[in-house]
């Protein structure tokens, strides 16, 4: 038999597609969400701490805080720690993100109260030895140097700042003077505000804690958290709608090219169309922008379109590398298919294609607590408007058709809403222009 990979093959739908279920607790101020798994004896423990930060404050507080976490406690340096997480068979993440920062124990059932302990140990204990600052340091700012010579790194650099301007967090850049004027005094108290006086989130997925020999909820309850609710202050946003945004460097044979725009935060009105939407325009490798500018011109390896989620804002983007000699019939490329999501409703096949894709891919993010888990995570929402924005989600797979994708493009989809940042060589960038 012959497999013909023209030929799309049939989908088979299901009526209802079944979701993980979660339940919420409280319990001495912390609230608890439970996707649990009586068939699975791993455990998973995260802990969403909501940033206590402002615009001004160093912007590597939050990065360089989450990374002593795991440099050691007060009675185990950077090795011990990691001997001690192997015996337990535990893994232990930290993590800083826009809004949040993020601490997740990955342990066995069976040695859930000894790794709880040690997470413990390393949440209000920490080594914070000058040291191991001073090695972050020259690692980290290393790297940073490094980036700064990157010409996709400076476009999507040079995106962010543009998208919300300088007076808001989100628009804060990294500088070399950040790392040098850094202090482990600083990190401390950053760390103090944001973990131990801090009421997080907690997370937990996996096997059922209910035969375990202690309840995980009170043990970690009785910990000394503070009650605070983290209060970010965001400042001023100051988007710039459809500027182009240059930056040169000395030398290279392709141009990265990002694209964005602001959207309301989520959930909004018409998100779940836009979602489909985005996806036929870029999202899913049968995109459109992926089968006319790599399949059909040859200009790019590949062109990703997509939707993110934070607090104070949402962001529609795009993301691609042409050759120099390619840039401007790319970015003329990139415009006629914003023009086309407006005027070419999308064929049975696409949707078709499209669907299968999309279900797939939802189907795979909750396969299994853990990952049902991490879907929450992403997009933040509280257990009852997670599960909902789930449902409608996977529900307007099915149910958004060609007319709906086309009037949701012509709200949403408007090249000129879209900054574009473009880095290369300067006579290459200086060339290009966005089409009227």
């Amino acid at each position: 038999m012959t497999l013909n990979r023209t030929i799309a093959p049939a989908l088979h739908w299901e009526k209802k597609v079944a979701l993980p279920t979660c339940e919420s607790k409280q319990e001495n101020g912390l609230s608890f969400t439970l996707f649990v798994d009586p068939n699975t004896s791993v455990l998973e423990f995260r802990f969403v701490f909501p940033r206590i930060d402002a615009v001004g404050n160093n912007p590597l507080l939050g990065y360089a805080a989450m990374e002593m976490l795991l440099r050691g406690t007060k009675s185990k340096n950077a090795e011990q720690l990691f001997q001690a997480l192997e015996i337990l068979g535990a893994r232990i993440r930290s993590a800083a993100a826009r809004d949040y920062n993020e601490v997740t124990l990955r342990t066995s059932l069976r040695n859930m109260e000894a790794s709880l302990l040690l997470l413990r140990e390393v949440l209000f204990t920490p080594r914070m030895a000058l040291e191991d600052f001073n090695q972050w340091i020259e690692e980290s700012k290393a790297e940073f140097v490094v980036n700064m010579e990157d010409p996709a790194y400076l476009a999507g650099r040079a995106l962010r700042r543009t998208l919300y301007g300088e007076k808001h967090f989100y628009g804060e850049l990294l500088q070399t003077e950040h790392y040098e004027r850094l202090t482990l005094a600083e990190i401390e108290q950053y760390w103090r505000k944001n973990i131990v006086e801090n009421c997080p989130s907690v997370i937990i997925a996996g096997g059922a804690v209910a035969t375990a020999s202690i309840d995980p909820i009170r043990l970690i309850a009785s910990w000394e958290f503070g009650k605070q609710k983290g209060a970010l202050q965001y400042g001023e946003l100051r988007a710039t709608e459809g500027a182009m945004v240059r930056t040169a460097v000395p030398s290279g044979t392709q141009v990265p090219m990002y694209m964005g725009c602001l959207l309301p935060r989520h959930p909004f009105v018409g998100e779940y169309d836009l979602r489909i939407a985005v996806a036929l325009f870029g999202g899913v490798f049968s995109s459109r922008l992926m089968q006319n500018l790599r399949e059909d011109k040859g200009y790019t390896y590949g062109i990703r379109a997509g939707l993110s989620f934070y607090y104070d804002t949402s962001v529609l983007s795009l993301r691609t590398n042409v050759g120099n000699e390619y840039a401007q019939r790319a970015i003329e490329e990139i415009h006629n298919e914003f023009m086309r999501m407006v005027s070419v409703p999308a064929s049975e096949q696409e949707l078709e294609i499209l669907r299968g894709q999309l279900l797939g891919e939802s189907m795979q993010a909750l396969d299994g607590v853990l990952d049902a888990a991490v879907s929450m995570f992403i997009y933040g929402f509280p257990v009852e408007e997670w599960y909902e924005n789930t449902r409608k989600k996977i529900e307007a797979i099915s149910r958004v058709g060609a007319a709906e994708i086309v009037a949701i493009a012509k709200e949403w989809l408007k090249p000129n809403n879209f900054v574009l940042s473009v880095s290369g060589r300067e006579e290459v960038i200086n060339s290009l222009e966005r089409p009227q």
